[in-house]
């Protein structure tokens, strides 16, 4: 018993001073290298990002809409995106309540809109502006196969385009295939800072 014990007492003396010497070690280690690196990053400008969305119906310009956002760019392409929203929620009714059951009316609401995302990478041959452009809408005239549905109309664009700063630049065109209309969408990015 006696020798177990002077075996424990050994090894607990052993392993303590193996700790002792390896917290000593850490710690010469820390003192000979920085506490923390600089990180290198890429540098960001500041873009004024101006989309011009044109609606053009028979080839007659109709409408046109202008939206402005500032975003960051940076050299490896993962710059923050900058994203506009704008529209409304409307109700759809999924399920009515019938009489005399306990289940209430079930509504989802669907977003109508305009919803733009952009993310800025500067490239040596020019600016790319990474875009997501979404439309949704609802359709007055037609019909839907379930009464008190509303038809929505989706339109879509993702795109990278490369930019000249302070030239616009086309990021597509989407022909409505419901209708005569067609939406064009360009993009300016002049350089703010």
């Amino acid at each position: 018993m006696r020798k177990q014990s002077i075996r424990l007492l050994r090894l607990c003396f052993i392993l303590s001073c193996v700790s002792f010497s390896a917290s000593a070690l850490r710690a010469q280690v820390a003192k000979e290298t920085p506490f923390s690196e600089p990180t290198t990053t890429s540098p960001t400008a500041v873009y004024r990002v101006e989309y011009v969305v044109r609606e053009i119906e028979k080839g007659k310009p109709v409408n046109a809409r202008t939206y402005l956002l500032m975003a960051h760019s940076d050299l490896k392409g993962k710059a923050d995106k900058a994203a506009f929203r704008v529209g409304s929620r409307v109700p759809i009714l999924k399920s009515a309540s019938t009489p005399g059951s306990p289940a209430p009316a079930s509504v989802e609401y669907y977003d109508i809109g305009m919803n733009i995302d952009c993310r800025l990478w500067e490239t040596d041959k020019g600016l790319i502006v990474d875009t997501y452009f979404e439309m949704n809408s609802v359709a007055g005239s037609e019909p839907s196969s379930t009464p008190s549905t509303p038809v929505t109309r989706r339109l879509y664009i993702q795109d990278d385009t490369l930019v000249v700063p302070g030239k616009s630049a086309a990021v597509g065109s989407i022909d409505d295939v419901t209708g005569d209309r067609r939406y064009e969408v360009e993009v300016t990015a002049t350089k703010v800072k």
